[in-house]
């Protein structure tokens, strides 16, 4: 339960606005997290005159004139926070040193997991000192929108969408909610993420009804409610269980019209054919890295999985070769 869960948001001067959404939620559905505000400069007075603030019995906001002062105080707030501990991070440039020391560690342990999540919706984990567990999620853009094909534009919002879903069997929904409700309430630096490729008022209901679903998803076959017990087991079985297959499907034709939706948004003629294979192949791949990811070792009865994935003489080995050598390169 939610209730051993500490969340920590660093919130920098004139971006307290754009917090107000996911404190509604908190206060809403997870009344019994702790929520930690590490406001740095005027931010302090900016969360603290927030409607918003004021419902939640658990709050405290600690104000900082620096970012050396605030890595500080979050080393500090770590060690007090109550149970399983997560970071919310939005901005890449005052992540913490020690998050950032575990991050890096855990990426190059597991350079698949690097090499593609890092290129989109990051979700990074590791352990302080005192060992506590903490998420790290930041989004942040891939390349440079200007010199991207239109092709990689609209790539770029397929694989950010695929990765929610992926992101959403992996960890409490708490930190990933926050961070799509900020992205489509208008907030400047989430909105450019997506700069070209669907406009914000399109792509809110769309990715909304899309998270729903995977909720509504999550909750039919575990018995449990997405966000308040987390089912290690969710993924990967759950996307490719014969009994699942058809749900997924449903899932894909969700994503790829999200996609059509953006392209005729944004003027961009898309393959939808082509993208749906793309889809059905990064999935091959995304369940690969949650074999390891999620356990760190194969369970009994999935190494024949695993052999034809590995065997490029099989159709799932040919596919997940045929994605291993399209994959584009990260900006």
């Amino acid at each position: 339960m939610l209730e051993h869960t500490s969340i920590l948001i660093p919130v920098l001067p004139g971006r307290a606005p754009y917090l107000a959404p996911a404190l509604r939620l908190f206060a809403d559905e997870t009344p019994e997290v702790q929520i930690i505000i590490g406001a740095m400069d005027s931010a302090y007075g900016e969360v603290s005159a927030l409607p918003e603030a004021g419902r939640l019995g658990d709050l405290h906001i600690c104000q900082h004139d620096s970012k050396t002062a605030y890595h500080l105080r979050l080393k500090e707030l770590r060690a007090q926070a109550r149970g399983r501990f997560l970071v919310i991070h939005p901005d890449d440039d005052i992540m913490d040193p020690v998050m950032m020391a575990a991050c890096e560690e855990f990426l190059l342990a597991n350079p698949d997991y690097s090499a593609a999540m890092g290129r989109a919706l990051r979700v990074s984990r590791g352990r302080d000192p005192s060992g506590t567990e903490a998420f790290q999620v930041s989004s942040y853009p891939v390349w440079s929108h200007e010199q991207a094909t239109p092709r990689e534009r609209i790539l770029h919002l397929f694989q950010h969408y695929h990765h929610l879903w992926y992101s959403l069997q992996r960890a409490d929904s708490v930190d990933l909610r926050l961070h799509h409700i900020a992205l489509f309430e208008g907030d400047p630096m989430f909105s450019q993420y997506l700069d070209g490729c669907i406009p914000v008022a399109v792509g809110r209901t769309k990715v909304l009804e899309g998270i729903g679903f995977i909720r509504r998803l999550h909750d039919q076959n575990t018995g449990t409610r997405m966000g308040t017990q987390r089912d290690p087991n969710v993924f990967p079985h759950l996307m490719f269980n014969p009994a699942f297959s058809q749900r997924y499907a449903h899932f894909r034709e969700l994503a790829l019209d999200l996609v059509a939706g953006a392209s005729m948004a944004a003027n961009i003629p898309v393959d939808t054919e082509s993208l749906r294979e793309e889809l059905d192949l990064r999935s091959l791949q995304l369940l690969r890295w949650g074999l390891f990811l999620e356990r760190g070792r194969v369970e009994p009865g999935e190494e024949k999985f695993l052999a034809n994935l590995r065997d490029p003489r099989t159709a799932d080995g040919a596919r997940a070769q045929k994605l291993l050598a399209t994959m584009w390169s990260p900006g």
